[in-house]
């Protein structure tokens, strides 16, 4: 079988260097919202242990009622 030589395009670096900063960017991106999530989690910690009502740590990190349920009972 014939071995083919690859395409090359004539803007072929740019498009390297194009799709290197979209994945470095959603990479980037992935990381905050991760961030914020576990920064989340960490604030409803310190809230329930201060006895605030899981309804109320929802309205204030944007975590759902049952993660924070769920969360106080890992904690006990």
């Amino acid at each position: 079988m014939k071995k083919m030589k690859p395409i090359e395009y004539p803007n072929q670096d740019f498009l390297i260097m194009l799709f290197r900063d979209m994945g470095i960017g959603q990479g980037i991106e992935d990381g905050i919202k991760q961030g914020r999530k576990e920064g989340g989690f960490e604030i409803a910690r310190k809230m329930l242990a201060e006895g605030v009502p899981a309804k109320t740590i929802s309205k204030w990190t944007d975590l759902d009622e049952e993660t924070i349920l769920s969360l106080k009972k890992s904690m006990a």
